[in-house]
């Protein structure tokens, strides 16, 4: 007697494979609705863990002056000239000079790194410096 599953289907889901099964079509239909339910709970939760990297500040950044009140209140959205942007963030070095940042897609997602200035195929050519998906730098990252 075959003890395997007469329905089953393996999907992907971000970096996990998922496997629904069922002896019967019935039990296989119920175990693919509860995958629907649960992919529609960690499509929701993957939403607004992306919002939430992506807020705005609630506070103004502090002035020059340490005893000028800022500009604007804090419950208040800031200008733009109070918000950081890359222009004025900090390009990490390596011995051959400010990095360059690049980002690209490959078989396993989307990558950011800050590439050393060298030429290609320079034996003095540093690591590139990957920035970790999920992270701040990740997303305030320029290119």
């Amino acid at each position: 007697m075959n003890t395997e599953p007469r329905h089953k289907m393996t999907v992907k889901v971000l970096d996990a494979l998922r496997t629904i099964q069922g002896y019967t079509l019935e039990e296989y239909q119920e175990a693919r609705e509860e995958l629907i339910a649960d992919l529609s709970k960690d499509a929701e939760a993957v939403a607004l863990a992306k919002a939430a990297g992506h807020a705005s500040p609630l506070t103004v950044a502090p002035s020059a002056d340490p005893f000028e009140p800022p500009a604007t209140a804090a419950w208040e959205a800031p200008t733009p000239a109070a918000v950081p942007s890359f222009v004025n963030a900090t390009v990490p070095s390596c011995a051959h000079g400010p990095r360059t940042g690049k980002s690209g897609n490959s078989a396993k997602g989307p990558w950011r790194a800050w590439m050393c200035p060298a030429p290609k195929g320079d034996p003095s050519q540093c690591q590139p410096d990957w920035v970790t998906r999920g992270t701040p730098a990740w997303n305030s990252f320029p290119a």
